[in-house]
């Protein structure tokens, strides 16, 4: 079972990277109805709520474009 969560995870952190997809919709994507039930699992495997990752990793990667 953990196997089938850490896939479904990696697949939720690719399309808060690469899609402009609601969150709702990237759960329902991955495999999960509830996105309360995906928020939460999110944050227990990832550490932080899946906009909280999209927003971080945003931020990171406009710096990084910007240094010379």
């Amino acid at each position: 079972m953990h196997y089938v969560i850490q896939k479904r995870m990696t697949e939720a952190k690719r399309l808060l990277l690469n899609s402009s997809m609601p969150v709702g919709a990237i759960a329902a994507q991955v495999g999960y109805d509830n996105y309360s039930y995906f928020s939460r699992l999110f944050k227990r495997n990832v550490g932080i709520t899946p906009a909280e990752y999209r927003r971080n990793n945003k931020l990171l990667q406009s710096s990084a474009l910007q240094e010379p």
